[in-house]
């Protein structure tokens, strides 16, 4: 998304940004499609009409403004509140379309909401994502990337700087390299949407559209592969393909509530772990965890 030229030195205007930002999305999305307005700022943030002076305004200052913006726009529909919806055609002529227009989208966000909560979500395997072609996919993405940027990080002269890129710069690298294959998959990349498992407790939260916490979580604590990583790069006997076997072995991701989050040895595996249950973490935690139905890469809703 392109950002059109505004002169900052004359101030940042944040209503003037959002609404640039809701109707260049609103050029480049098919008409119909719905996001809630949670989405929508976490996609301005990541946008290049984001300013980290925001983070200086009041807790619900986007909130509003993202919302100010969908009203004002002409590409846009509020069907309710928190639920926004890029209309059939830009510009309605008169009060019978708008009714008529409104209720077509009534029906397709109904039957896609109920798409989500008809699914049982004992129907759905731990194999569904196992053999996902798309994980995959994701898995030979990330490695390759990842190489790349390790390579570069090895070039930082700053003792200082080098180790923070290898320490807490590699988990930002994972998330943002995942986020950028959703985005380019032209699928959602909602954080609690691009994981691959999810609780039933964080699921029940995403559909009560209630303010509990919500935690995007590394099954395997990323330290225990990252650090294999790290270490083989300073050696310099990393390869893609290790990378990659590291990753695909250990790389899920699950949406859980923060309560069960709580419940979780937060460095480690805990007692007993064999070195390949992925998802020993959990089991022996009791949380029960289940494929994502929200992972428009894995269901099709």
């Amino acid at each position: 998304m392109q950002k059109l030229n505004v002169n900052k030195s004359s101030g940042y205007r944040l209503n003037y940004e959002t609404l640039e930002f809701i109707n260049a999305l609103g050029e480049e999305i098919s008409e119909g499609t719905v996001y809630t307005t949670a989405e929508l700022i976490e996609m301005f943030r990541q946008s290049s009409f984001y300013d980290e002076i925001i983070s200086t305004y009041s807790d619900n200052a986007l909130t509003k403004s993202i919302s100010y913006a969908i009203t004002r726009s002409q590409l846009w529909d509020r069907e309710k509140r928190g639920i926004n919806v890029r209309r059939e055609t830009a510009i309605v002529q008169t009060s019978q379309q708008i009714n008529k227009k409104h209720s077509k989208i009534k029906k397709r966000r109904i039957k896609k909401s109920n798409s989500y909560e008809n699914i049982d979500l004992n129907t759905y395997s731990i194999e569904t994502v196992l053999n996902s072609p798309f994980r995959k996919e994701l898995i030979e993405f990330l490695s390759v990337n990842l190489y790349d940027v390790i390579n570069l990080k090895k070039q930082i002269k700053d003792v200082g700087l080098r180790n923070y890129h290898f320490t807490r710069g590699m988990g930002e690298d994972l998330y943002f390299l995942t986020e950028s294959f959703y985005k380019q998959k032209n699928v959602t990349n909602y954080k609690y949407f691009i994981s691959d498992f999810i609780t039933e407790e964080a699921n029940n939260i995403i559909l009560s559209k209630n303010n509990e916490s919500l935690v995007y979580e590394h099954m395997v604590p990323k330290n225990l592969y990252l650090t294999k990583i790290v270490s083989q790069a300073f050696e310099g006997t990393l390869t893609e393909q290790i990378i990659y076997e590291l990753l695909d072995k250990y790389f899920y991701i699950c949406t859980v509530s923060g309560v069960e989050n709580n419940k979780l040895p937060k460095t480690n595996m805990g007692t007993g772990w064999n070195n390949k249950d992925p998802f020993y973490r959990y089991k022996t935690s009791g949380i029960r965890f289940y494929p994502n139905r929200f992972n428009q890469l894995y269901f099709n809703n």
